[in-house]
């Protein structure tokens, strides 16, 4: 409502502030959510600012008529101009900030000032991102930044937030643990418990235990790379500045002391916990490239082992080959250790749900039968109406059809930000399009017996589960390539809403090396504005000629040689960085990345398949 009534509710609390406070401004730290609702719910507006001393001090501030929004600081102040320096994907990078307020530099310091000040930008040293009405949000330092081997940045502070949630934790602190070759960091957590409940015989142990549990949870429901990997307890305080800021330095150091006691204590123990389940840690040498005997029951999958989404799929898969039932891929995902590992599996696992389809009512549900002569008129007119729409309806460009292999199944890359998007490179590929296939959602395209008809018989789509086995999507994916059709991966993995490139997701290179399969870059123009996410039907008024780019084949043979010697996600996210290069080179017309620039001279000679 525009008023708030928490004033009226809560006006004895507000009598005791004086009864006339109008207004109350945050700032020098984060203000968490929580403190924000219950400011909010007893009726005081409760601002959020941001500034600097180099500032004197403000920057911006969220006004009291402005929407209730937690995590922003608000618009730049009147005079201020604030900018974000190299957005990322998600339009994240540094703060700068321009204004009559910012100093002219430091004194007697030139050296200092010439760091922070060009052109009279100020660089803050802090990462936000700005929304669409210019309201800006702050998620960490600069320097705090952990750098994940996947090469994603991770924001301590949002970590902070998600992990600390648990009244067991009196304060944690989250860093980048360097890793001991190359450049990379582990996340890593430094927490200090509660003291344990002594009257209720609670002990320290179990109020550890507790909050390993905790963090499972929450690990859970976060990406890989942003994970906790390693974790740590200390009894003592965090160590902190005079303005109560941890000092994460200190933080980091103390962390790399308790990992070098934690590995000497496993080395002492290595000797006697190998055990019956010795196969199982040598398999996970092997999977890992780690060598044998290396892999103890202490051994953790993530932290020691680098196990990431990709290699529990794989990981799945070994286990099967060697005669054992994998846990379900979201129970594996969530294991600590190799004996956590070893546990799971000598546990007994409910049989299998059957592939049945039943409606919520329990009853089965009736498919729509198809006969073959109707399911082929039906792919006749469903091919009709796509070269009517792209040909006609719409201006069809198509660049660089030279490059399509003649023979042998493929793999087709390509940036996806509309509904058109298939058939555009279907009708792209020419001859090769009759031959496409492409993976989509079974709860979208298959979750009704008329869908499963529709799809099922007039299209190449194939079904897989998007929430559900990442290892059952992957052995779809090559079962398809093995049965000679090409394959359509998107590796954005959804569309675009604004038709940039989003951040790609490395299941290309697994599946290029599982099935031996070249790479097609293809690059998309014009489908965002004729038909974008959220639109029902195209619109060739806003964008009349698609154009489609594509480039020289990706040969697996050459990516093998480009990865040889990386461990198996290193080699998969090295691919998938080539094909992302790819795209992009075709996008902005510039050369092709050196791997495909060799398989182009390779094409002007004839050599094909």
């Amino acid at each position: 409502t525009p008023f708030n009534v928490g004033k009226l509710l809560f006006w004895p609390i507000h009598r005791k502030l004086g009864g006339s406070l109008r207004l109350l401004v945050s700032g020098g730290s984060a203000l968490p959510e929580e403190v924000h609702q219950a400011f909010h719910e007893l009726g005081f507006d409760l601002t959020e600012g941001y500034g600097l001393t180099e500032a004197a001090p403000v920057l911006s501030v969220t006004l009291p008529q402005n929407k209730r929004r937690a995590g922003t600081v608000g618009p730049p102040i009147p005079g201020v101009e604030i900018r974000i320096d190299q957005p990322d994907a998600e339009g994240v990078g540094e703060v700068l900030a321009r204004g009559p307020n910012v100093m002219a530099g430091y004194l007697d310091d030139s050296e200092a000032t010439a760091e922070v000040l060009s052109d009279g930008w100020l660089r803050t040293g802090d990462l936000g991102k700005l929304s669409q009405d210019g309201h800006l949000t702050l998620v960490g330092r600069k320097k705090d930044v952990i750098l994940d081997a996947s090469g994603k940045n991770v924001y301590p502070d949002e970590l902070e937030e998600l992990y600390g949630r648990s009244e067991l934790i009196q304060e944690l602190s989250i860093v980048g643990l360097p890793e001991l070759k190359g450049a990379h960091e582990r996340v890593a957590c430094l927490v200090v418990p509660r003291k344990p409940d002594e009257s209720a015989g609670e002990t320290r142990e179990e109020v550890r235990g507790k909050l390993r549990e905790h963090f499972s949870r929450v690990s859970a429901d976060v990406p890989f790379w942003k994970r906790v990997k390693i974790l740590h307890f200390w009894d003592g305080n965090l160590p902190k500045t005079a303005t109560r800021k941890v000092k994460r330095p200190q933080v980091i150091a103390e962390l790399q002391r308790l990992e070098r006691a934690a590995q000497a204590g496993k080395r002492i123990e290595e000797a006697g916990t190998r055990g019956d389940d010795a196969w199982l840690y040598d398999l996970l040498a092997e999977l890992t490239q780690k060598a044998r005997g290396t892999v103890t029951a202490q051994t953790r999958l993530a932290a020691d082992l680098g196990i990431d989404s990709l290699l529990v799929a794989e990981l799945a898969v070994a286990l099967e080959k060697a005669g054992v039932a994998p846990p379900d891929e979201g129970s594996l995902a969530v294991l600590q250790t190799a004996g956590d590992l070893a546990r799971a599996l000598a546990r007994p696992r409910p049989a299998e749900p059957s592939a049945e389809v039943v409606r919520d009512d329990g009853k089965l549900e009736e498919e729509v039968p198809v006969p073959d002569a109707v399911a082929a008129a039906g792919r006749a007119a469903v091919e009709f109406f796509q070269r009517a729409l792209y040909g006609r309806l719409f201006e069809l460009d198509v660049r660089g059809r030279s490059n399509v292999p003649p023979t042998g199944a493929f793999l087709v890359a390509a940036n996806h930000s509309s509904h058109l998007d298939v058939g555009l490179v279907k009708m792209a590929l020419g001859d090769e399009g009759k031959k496409l296939a492409s993976l989509a959602a079974r709860d979208y395209f298959f979750d009704n017996p008329w869908k499963r008809a529709w799809f099922g018989n007039f299209t190449n789509l194939v079904p897989i589960e998007r929430r559900g086995s990442l290892k059952e999507s992957l052995h779809t994916a090559v079962r398809t390539l093995e049965t000679g059709y090409h394959l359509l991966i998107f590796p954005e993995g959804t569309r675009s809403p604004d038709g940039t490139l989003q951040e790609f997701k490395p299941a290309i290179g697994y599946l290029a090396f599982a099935a031996g399969s070249d790479i097609l870059p293809v690059y998309l123009e014009g489908t965002h504005e004729a038909m974008p996410k959220g639109s029902f039907l195209p619109d060739p008024r806003k964008r009349k000629k698609l154009t489609v780019r594509i480039g020289p084949p990706l040969r697996v043979s050459e990516l093998r040689e480009a990865t040889q010697g990386m461990s198996r996600s290193a080699a998969h996210r090295e691919v998938t960085r080539l094909v992302r290069l790819a795209i992009e080179a075709l996008r902005d017309g510039t050369p092709p990345p050196r791997i495909a620039r060799a398989a182009a001279a390779r094409t002007l000679l004839g050599e094909h398949g």
